[in-house]
C-alpha cells in the first residue's frame, strides 16, 4: 500500500509541469521554433556580396587561353539594408513563436480547469444521488405505511433519473476536455494529473488602466504586428535604394589584352518600375500600421471584458462559498428534519436538495470561469497571473 501511494505521489503532474511538457513537445511550437531558427541562419549571408562570375575560354585564332572575372557591387548601404530585412524577418518569427506559446499555455490552462470543474461536478452529482437515494428509500417506507403520497414519490424518481442524465452528459464532457488537453500536451494519463493543487480562485487586483498600459507595452500580439511594421519599413527602405545604381568590376583577357571595366546597372525609364514598387510598399506599410492600431484597440476591449468577467466570477465564488451555500445547506437540513417529523412535504425536501446541488456546482463553476478568464488575460498581456499581480504591487 505504501509503495502504491509513493508511486502515485511521484507520478502526479502539476499544472506547471504540464505547461513545461507542452512548451517542450507541442508540434506547433516545435515547428515555429524551427522556422525561427532557420530565419537566424539567413542573417549569415543576407548582407554578403553576390557570387562573382568566372569565365575560362580558349582563343582558337591565337591559340591562347582567355579568362574573365566579374564582381557585382551593390550601391553603398544596400547590403546593410538587406541585413535589416533579414533581422526583421527573424523578429517576426520570434514574436510569432511568443504568440503561439502564450496561446498554447492559455488553452492548456482553460482545459486544465475545465477538467477539474467537470470532475468536481461529477463527484458532487454522485454524492447528491447517493444522498437522494437514501431519502427516497425513506419516502418509500413512508409511502408503504400511508404517510407519504404517490405524486411526491414519483417526482423523486424523475429527479433521480435527471441526476443519471447529468452524469452521462458530464462524463462525455470530461472525455472531450481530456482529448483537448492531450492534443496540446500529448498522450498523457489524465488520472495522473493533480488538479486540486492549482484549483483555487485568483483575483487579479490591478486597475484596468494599468493593465491596459501593461498590455500595450508587453502584449505578444502587439509585438508581432509591430515586427511586421518593422519588416515592411526595412523592405521599403531597401526598395528606395533601388533608385541608385549598382556597379560591377570586370577583369578579362579577351582579345589578347588584359583589361579592367567598371559597369553600372541603372534604373531605366525614369524609375517608373521603382516608383510603382515603392508606392505599393508604402500602401502595404500604411495598411499594416492600421492593423497594429486595430490590434491595440481589440486587446484593450478584450482586456476590459475578461477583467470584468474575472472579477465577477471571483465575487460570485465568494458569495456562493461564504453565504449562499451555507444558507442552502441549512435550508435543506431544516426541510429534511421537518419532513421526518411530518411538518413539511417531501417535494420541499427534493426542491431544497436540487437547489443545494446546483449551488455546489455553481461555486465550482465560478472558480473555473475565474481561472479561464485569467488565462485569457495572461495570453493578451504576455505575463502570468502572478507576474501581473506582482507588477501591480
Amino acid at each position: 500500500m505504501a509503495v502504491l501511494l509513493l508511486t502515485l505521489f511521484i507520478t502526479s503532474l502539476s499544472l506547471d509541469e504540464l505547461i513545461e511538457m507542452a512548451i517542450r513537445s507541442n508540434p506547433a511550437l516545435i515547428s515555429a521554433k524551427e522556422k525561427y531558427e532557420a530565419s537566424l541562419l539567413s542573417q549569415k549571408y543576407s548582407n554578403s556580396l553576390p557570387n562573382p562570375k568566372l569565365g575560362v575560354g580558349y582563343s582558337i585564332s591565337r591559340g591562347k587561353p582567355e579568362f574573365l572575372f566579374e564582381q557585382e557591387i551593390p550601391f553603398p548601404k544596400k547590403l546593410e539594408k538587406f541585413k535589416r530585412i533579414s533581422l526583421s524577418k527573424s523578429e517576426i518569427e520570434e514574436e510569432y513563436l511568443e504568440v503561439l506559446k502564450h496561446e498554447i499555455i492559455a488553452e492548456l490552462k482553460k482545459s486544465f480547469f475545465e477538467i477539474w470543474f467537470l470532475k468536481n461536478q461529477k463527484e458532487i452529482i454522485e454524492k447528491t444521488k447517493e444522498l437522494f437515494s437514501q431519502i427516497v428509500e425513506s419516502a418509500e417506507a413512508k409511502y408503504r405505511v400511508g404517510t407519504e403520497n404517490l405524486p411526491s414519490l414519483l417526482e423523486s424518481y424523475l429527479e433521480l433519473s435527471k441526476l443519471d442524465e447529468k452524469l452521462i452528459v458530464v462524463s462525455n464532457e470530461i472525455e472531450s476536455a481530456s482529448a483537448k488537453m492531450k492534443q496540446i500536451v500529448g498522450d498523457i494519463d489524465i488520472e495522473s494529473i493533480d488538479f486540486e493543487k492549482s484549483a483555487f480562485p485568483m483575483k487579479i487586483d490591478i486597475d484596468i488602466k494599468e493593465l491596459e498600459s501593461l498590455a500595450l507595452s508587453n502584449s505578444p500580439y502587439i509585438r508581432y504586428e509591430l515586427a511586421n511594421v518593422n519588416y515592411l519599413s526595412a523592405l521599403l527602405e531597401s526598395e528606395k535604394a533601388g533608385y541608385f545604381p549598382d556597379s560591377s568590376v570586370m577583369f578579362d583577357t579577351m582579345g589578347g589584352m588584359p583589361r579592367v571595366m567598371l559597369t553600372f546597372t541603372i534604373p531605366a525609364y525614369f524609375w517608373w518600375k521603382e516608383n510603382a514598387r515603392v508606392s505599393e510598399l508604402q500602401k502595404i506599410l500604411s495598411s499594416q500600421k492600421q492593423k497594429l492600431e486595430n490590434t491595440k484597440r481589440e486587446i484593450t476591449y478584450l482586456l476590459r471584458t475578461f477583467k470584468s468577467s474575472s472579477d465577477s466570477s471571483f465575487e460570485l465564488w465568494n458569495l456562493y462559498s461564504n453565504r449562499i451555500l451555507p444558507q442552502a445547506e441549512a435550508s435543506f437540513e431544516s426541510s429534511r428534519s421537518n419532513w421526518i417529523a411530518g411538518k413539511t412535504d417531501f417535494i420541499h425536501v427534493i426542491t431544497n436538495l436540487i437547489t443545494l446541488l446546483n449551488y455546489k456546482i455553481e461555486e465550482k463553476r465560478q472558480i473555473y470561469l475565474n481561472r479561464k478568464y485569467n488565462a485569457e488575460i495572461e495570453r493578451l498581456v504576455g505575463l502570468t497571473e502572478k507576474e501581473v499581480i506582482n507588477h501591480a504591487r
